[in-house]
């Protein structure tokens, strides 16, 4: 399987990805609803750009869903749907029928990700290849080739778009990388394999209809494998819904605890007066808050933050945002406990101060600050 679960290909594909994401960040730049969370594709961007030499058990699973939390959540076949979807004010700057081909490509080239990653665990967990083993290894050879192929159909395509996009090229660094021809060359000669003429050890009585019996047959395992994934990320996607339920259900249970405990001391209330109820009701509005709420919590406010600012400022986009998500996780990570803390950590200096000079950061400062506060309080 050196053929399939090797650094090459495996870059290859993550390298693809890369060009998906940053052709979605292009396509939603135009689109007014979307501005606010543009820097969710940029965040998805980052941190696949600073993955290198990644194996394909990673970057083929990009393709079905890129996921780092519940906050941080992709799925591929949407990406590409943004690309079909793109109305005409979008700035993929190309010919109709070149736009046309972006999506087909990449949705092919989605699949066979996809494949290649079940025949790498296929192989990687010792599953028998039965007596078509060889049969096996071509077939994913011929499927491995197709994909440096469409890398190299994609390629012009992804850099016709990038020249007319100059900024955002050098804001993520992007590259146009597809595998040489000497490195490709062993591909062709596994996937020979595929076309070669039926062994003359057949029955003689071995008829057309014995090889479409057989063609039928792999159809099937493979719809068979097909219906078997879709009911495994069914399956996935119903305990993340149960789970949420569940969290959802304690935190109702939490909050009518805690109300009917107030509820019960009612001459206590009635003593401590208006300003204790206050106090009260601010205390059971700010319950504590794990790491993954206050992701959740600082993204709200990160999309008020863009709407106050866009309104007040001309020239304001996402990346001026004091929240930005990038900046939203790495307070997470890091634990802040106040907006001071916020401003010491690298990747606000970074992209904050050196690389916005500061643009609308006193104003939302003066605006943000207390509310940032707030909210960090409460991690527990």
């Amino acid at each position: 399987m050196n053929h399939i679960n090797n650094p090459l290909l495996g870059r290859q594909i993550g390298e693809v990805y890369k060009w998906l994401c940053f052709l979605n960040y292009i396509c939603l730049k135009s689109d007014k609803s979307f501005a606010n969370r543009l820097d969710d594709i940029q965040y998805v961007l980052e941190a696949v750009s600073s993955n290198k030499d990644r194996d394909i058990s990673e970057t083929a699973v990009w393709w079905e869903r890129y996921y780092e939390n519940e906050d941080c959540n992709e799925f591929g076949v949407n990406l590409i749907k943004n690309i079909r979807k793109a109305g005409r004010e979008s700035r993929l700057s190309i010919a109709a029928h070149k736009w046309k081909s972006l999506s087909f490509y990449f949705a092919e080239f989605r699949g066979l990700a996809i494949s290649l990653r079940s025949a790498r665990d296929s192989a990687e967990h010792q599953v028998s290849q039965g007596e078509n083993e060889d049969l096996f290894m071509s077939l994913y050879a011929a499927v491995a080739l197709r994909i440096f192929e469409i890398s190299k159909l994609l390629g012009p395509l992804v850099e016709e778009i990038a020249l007319s996009n100059p900024d955002e090229v050098t804001r993520f660094g992007l590259r146009i990388v597809t595998a040489s021809e000497s490195e490709l060359q062993k591909y062709k000669e596994l996937s020979q394999l595929v076309l070669a003429p039926v062994s003359p050890s057949l029955p003689s009585n071995y008829t057309r209809e014995d090889s479409s019996e057989s063609s039928a047959s792999i159809i099937t395992d493979l719809l068979d494998e097909s219906e078997g994934r879709i009911l495994e990320q069914f399956e996935a996607l119903r305990e993340e819904i149960l789970v949420g339920v569940d969290r959802s259900r304690q935190e109702i249970i939490d909050v009518m605890t805690h109300l009917t405990s107030s509820q019960q001391k009612p001459a206590s209330r009635a003593s401590d007066g208006d300003g204790k109820l206050h106090d009260s009701l601010n205390t059971l509005k700010e319950t504590p808050l794990n790491r993954d709420h206050l992701f959740s919590e600082l993204l709200k406010l990160r999309e008020k933050i863009y709407s106050t600012m866009t309104s007040k400022f001309d020239g304001f986009e996402h990346w001026h945002n004091i929240l930005q998500k990038p900046i939203i996780a790495e307070i997470c990570r890091s634990g802040c406990r106040n907006y001071d803390e916020v401003k010491e950590l690298p990747g606000f200096k970074t992209r904050i101060i050196q690389g916005n000079n500061g643009f609308a950061l006193n104003e939302q400062e003066q605006a943000y600050t207390q509310s940032i506060n707030k909210i960090l309080s409460r991690l527990q």
